[in-house]
């Protein structure tokens, strides 16, 4: 007698959509309202103190970075414009005060890390902070001031841009590489969808981005290395 054959034997026959177990715990909200939490509260300092957070929960000494606290200054500014979960956009004012009292120069640029060797100002650090600036400055125009997103961008056009257009990979310019760092670009253009009114550096900022990505776009087929 043959046993029968599983369902798993049988061809497939278009798309197969499986339910997920307990799909409510993967949505959207419950990302913004309960895991967010949940991780500031390992991953963030108690208190209300200007404070990073760790770069890796296994970690916990390890030096900050301008790339990391500035991509949570901007995830958490964009979960309250999106959710409105209390808490945090405190603790992304909390982490974007640590970013300028510790990993901010006098020129407006920012350090790659609080580490002894981390003084290299990256063009692609300085995008994302563009972003999380204005991005934090659009979910509470208090908590950022129009004078530090135009240090920011001025520090950019003045060491980061090459004459053509297209950006440095960090502030050693020709003398460090002469390649060119493209991908930065793109957060900047999204930076400037945030752009908040006020800023001095940029009468029409969202169309000079836009040139400038345009500019960058035939050396992205020319440099073997990008990110």
């Amino acid at each position: 007698m043959r046993s029968p054959k599983s369902p798993f034997d049988q061809p497939l026959k278009g798309p197969q959509i499986l339910p997920v177990p307990n799909a409510s715990a993967h949505s959207p909200d419950r990302f913004a309202s309960d895991f967010m939490p949940a991780w500031l509260a390992r991953a963030l300092p108690a208190g209300d103190a200007p404070a990073p957070v760790v770069e890796s929960l296994g970690t916990p000494d390890a030096p900050a970075t301008t790339l990391t606290q500035a991509r949570i200054v901007f995830t958490l500014a964009h979960l309250h414009l999106t959710d409105g979960t209390p808490g945090l956009l405190e603790a992304a004012r909390r982490v974007y005060a640590y970013m300028l009292a510790q990993l901010r120069d006098k020129d407006g640029g920012f350090r790659q890390s609080t580490a002894a060797d981390g003084h290299l100002r990256r063009s692609y650090d300085q995008a994302f902070v563009l972003l999380a600036m204005a991005t934090l400055h659009r979910a509470d125009p208090m908590l950022v001031s129009t004078n530090n997103i135009d240090a920011c961008w001025g520090f950019i056009r003045d060491h980061l841009t090459a004459p053509d257009g297209s950006l440095w990979e960090d502030d050693r310019a020709a003398e460090g590489d002469a390649l060119r760092s493209q991908n930065p670009h793109m957060h900047m253009l999204e930076a400037h969808w945030h752009w908040p009114t006020g800023c001095k550096v940029l009468s029409r900022p969202t169309a000079s981005a836009a040139t400038a990505y345009l500019k960058a776009r035939p050396m992205m087929r020319l440099t073997p290395r990008g990110r």
